[in-house]
């Protein structure tokens, strides 16, 4: 992406410099004086100008072009997220006994997708075409998962800990306890899994995907 930012910056400055340059040289007689073959320098700038251009509509394109594989590669890491939390809430809402081992194979499910994917960095959203409400919603839910992202790492780190004899299981499970009430209950009162889905939705509508949209799940 910033190759390609940079070739569209460089396209543009020499598009803009050899066609005023050819139109000085062409209409204003005291500059084109100076020169003693001026025709043949307005040629070559003209072409300069040509290739230039030519070079200036490739990059765009192919900016567009690696930028929507951008979003849609974040678009399937939330789709991800999602698929991987879900199965943290199904014990809550239908009041099933707790499986310790269970619940941290799925902690570290959570933390291995986190841990893979959240280094995404979605760049250009200010670039040439505006898309705040995209870059918006992108934050936001970086910001969400890097929060639930520490949170894993800190059990991930407890799990080593218990497993070596070090700790005992009740300070692995409070900090489980306190993960699994941020996932059910984030921000005071909606299912972290609610609130992804529609931001989910919202990349696929404000990143203009060719995608049936997700509804939202609704965990109470």
């Amino acid at each position: 992406m910033k190759e390609q930012k940079y070739s569209i910056l460089i396209s543009l400055i020499i598009v803009i410099v050899s066609l005023s340059l050819a139109i000085i040289i062409k209409y204003y007689s005291g500059v084109k004086s100076l020169f003693q073959y001026p025709d043949f320098i307005i040629d070559c700038l003209l072409g300069i100008f040509t290739g230039a251009f030519l070079t200036l509509l490739i990059s765009i394109i192919n900016y567009r072009l690696y930028r929507k594989k951008e979003i849609i590669e974040f678009y399937n890491f939330v789709n991800q997220t999602i698929l991987s939390i879900v199965p943290t809430i199904y014990p809550f809402i239908r009041n099933a006994e707790r499986n310790p081992d269970y619940e941290i194979e799925l902690i570290l499910a959570i933390h291995n997708n986190l841990l893979n994917n959240l280094h995404m960095h979605i760049d250009g959203f200010s670039f040439i075409f505006p898309t705040p409400r995209l870059g918006k919603v992108i934050t936001d839910v970086r910001n969400i998962l890097f929060d639930v992202y520490g949170k894993t790492i800190n059990i991930n780190k407890l799990v080593s800990q218990y497993k070596f004899g070090l700790i005992k299981f009740e300070q692995l499970d409070e900090q489980i306890k306190d993960l699994f009430t941020v996932l059910r209950n984030y921000d005071g009162d909606q299912a972290l899994v609610n609130l992804l889905t529609e931001m989910h939705s919202k990349i696929s509508v404000y990143g203009k995907l060719k995608v049936t949209h997700s509804k939202t799940i609704k965990f109470n």
